[in-house]
């Protein structure tokens, strides 16, 4: 099922629901990006003609993250707008959230000189009568699967961790 299918305004609703369940520090500190924890900053920021999604901050140090979030399957107008939120803000460290991360765009993440683009398709899997699981794919050099248990609200009610 597609990420619209529960969170029909990507901007208005996903967006919202990633930062208030903390799932963008969950995953990062379950890839050991960062030193230090994460916490969100900013949300739907001015980048140019376009607008980030999430920029996190790590917690007493110096990274940061940019997090775009995308309905669908990966598309070259993404891996370009994310190309250049990272040069306009200096931050080399992106998660790109996708219902499906097409092969290419698996390939060209990691083979970006300077900048890390950290492919994640996300999907979600009917479980029981309103509740789900969503399977978040991690791509790259990670290659782990998290899987949380969502509850009646789309609340997140735990985690499962797997290798690829």
């Amino acid at each position: 099922m597609e990420l619209r299918n529960l969170f029909p305004n990507e901007a208005l609703d996903f967006t919202p629901w990633l930062a208030k369940n903390n799932l963008i520090p969950d995953i990062i500190h379950t890839l050991n990006l960062f030193d230090n924890p994460i916490h969100l900053y900013k949300t739907e920021v001015s980048v140019g003609d376009y607008r980030l999604d999430m920029i996190y901050k790590e917690s007493g140090g110096k990274g940061s993250l940019i997090v775009e979030n995308q309905y669908g399957n990966s598309d070259s107008r993404h891996l370009g707008q994310i190309i250049v939120y990272s040069k306009l803000t200096h931050i080399p460290k992106i998660l790109w959230i996708c219902d499906k991360v097409c092969l290419e765009h698996r390939r060209i993440s990691e083979s970006l000189n300077g900048i890390e683009i950290i492919p994640v398709s996300m999907e979600i899997v009917p479980r029981a009568e309103r509740r789900y699981f969503l399977k978040s794919h991690i791509y790259g050099n990670y290659n782990r699967v998290i899987t949380y248990r969502l509850g009646e609200d789309c609340e997140v009610l735990g985690r499962i961790i797997n290798g690829v």
